[in-house]
C-alpha cells in the first residue's frame, strides 16, 4: 500500500482558477479556458511531483476544480486559493488511501476467512 504522501505545493501558475470560474459563470469563459490551458497543467505537475501517480493526479485536479466551482457557486470566501487547492487535493488524496486500505482489509478478511475476530 502506497502512503497518503506530503501536501502538495502548488505554483502560482495555477492560481487564477476562482477568478477564471466567477467570470464562466457570468457568460465570459475566456478566463477559464486560458486557465486550463496554463493552470490546469500546472496544478496537475504539482500532484504529480508530490505523489507520483499522473493518473490520480488528473483525477484529482478535476476534483479540485469541480469542487472550486461549487464554492464559486455558493459565494464561499477563499483567502488563499493555493492552499485551498493543496488542502482540498491532499484531502482527495486521504480518502483515496482510506479506500484502498479498507479495500486491502477487505481482501485480506475474504483471504483469511472472515473478520479474524474469536
Amino acid at each position: 500500500m502506497r502512503s497518503v504522501g506530503r501536501r502538495p505545493w502548488i505554483p502560482p501558475e495555477a492560481a487564477g482558477l476562482f477568478a477564471a470560474l466567477r467570470a464562466a459563470e457570468t457568460g465570459d469563459g475566456a478566463p477559464l479556458r486560458a486557465w486550463f490551458r496554463g493552470g490546469f497543467p500546472a496544478l496537475v505537475m504539482a500532484l504529480v511531483a508530490a505523489w507520483h501517480d499522473p493518473a490520480q493526479a488528473d483525477e484529482i485536479a478535476t476534483e479540485v476544480v469541480e469542487r472550486a466551482l461549487r464554492t464559486v457557486r455558493k459565494g464561499t470566501p477563499v483567502r488563499n486559493e493555493r492552499a485551498w487547492m493543496a488542502r482540498v487535493a491532499l484531502n482527495l488524496r486521504i480518502d483515496e488511501w482510506r479506500r484502498e486500505r479498507r479495500g486491502e482489509e477487505r481482501r485480506g478478511e475474504e483471504k483469511h476467512g472472515g473478520t479474524g475476530a474469536p
